[in-house]
């Protein structure tokens, strides 16, 4: 059994809530999750962009960017280098509004996305 996995079976054993991230063999960001873990993904435009936004939640114990116990709260933006404009709206609403607006604009160099708040 592997170091981190290891820490990761007896992190969760004592205090039953963990989140960890690590890297694998090839390079690939992998997160773990164990007990109360709410992770929001909200909508994006467009859909054939690879747009990654989300919002984790962990109540109890985080391993992974520091160690945290009780709450936390981490929000995640990450766009491709061929959307030239990212707009973040509060809302659904606000998100359709936009998508109406942003269809009368030729060209897919906007992106957009709601807040994972």
């Amino acid at each position: 059994m592997k170091l981190k996995n290891f820490i990761l079976l007896i992190t969760t054993l004592l205090t039953g809530c963990a989140s960890m991230t690590s890297i694998d063999e090839k390079g690939r960001v992998v997160i773990h999750h164990f007990g109360y873990v709410k992770v929001i993904k909200p909508p994006v435009y467009p859909k054939n962009k690879e747009i990654n936004v989300s919002g984790v939640s962990v109540l109890g114990f985080s391993v992974g960017e520091g160690l945290t116990i009780g709450y936390k709260n981490s929000e995640f933006v990450k766009v491709p280098i061929d959307c030239r404009v990212l707009v973040i709206v509060d809302d659904s609403s606000q998100f359709s509004h936009l998508l109406t607006e942003i269809s009368n604009i030729q060209g897919d160099e906007i992106c957009a996305t709601v807040s994972p708040k």
